[in-house]
């Protein structure tokens, strides 16, 4: 089971012992605080995701964070697809924060989410749409 969370306002999901980082940062990252290789510069506009090196230990995503049954890089495509902002590469709080939202999770750390992976792309572009509507 893969597990999402956020990584200096990116995505950081784990899938089968691999680590991939979706989205842009929001802050300078401390790769190597984490134990990974820092990877360079991030191009979410160009490469939708980037896998990361373990460096060193045995990395963990820090929480709140989702499990999911979909693994590798077809998790890393679909939650570029889901939670990115197309026109910058920012992760958007406000999707993220309706996952958790959504499952009424009683501030439990870790929540399912296999139902945003599942759910078909016409219907989850209409909820993109409604959410990062400027009010």
């Amino acid at each position: 089971m893969a597990k999402v969370g956020r990584f200096y306002g990116a995505l950081l999901a784990k899938s089968n012992g691999d680590f991939f980082i979706v989205g842009d940062l929001k802050t300078p990252a401390d790769y190597e605080a984490m134990g990974f290789a820092n990877p360079g510069e991030l191009r979410p506009l160009e490469n939708r995701f980037v896998k990361l090196t373990v460096a060193a230990g045995n990395p963990e995503i820090p929480p709140p964070l989702f499990e999911c049954d979909v693994e590798g890089e077809v998790l890393a495509e679909k939650l570029f697809h889901r939670l990115v902002i197309k026109r910058n590469g920012s992760v958007s709080n406000r999707l993220w924060n309706l996952i958790f939202e959504a499952d009424e999770n009683d501030g439990k750390d870790v929540i399912d989410a296999n139902w945003l992976l599942a759910m078909p792309d016409e219907i989850w572009e209409i909820v993109q749409d409604q959410v990062l509507r400027c009010t």
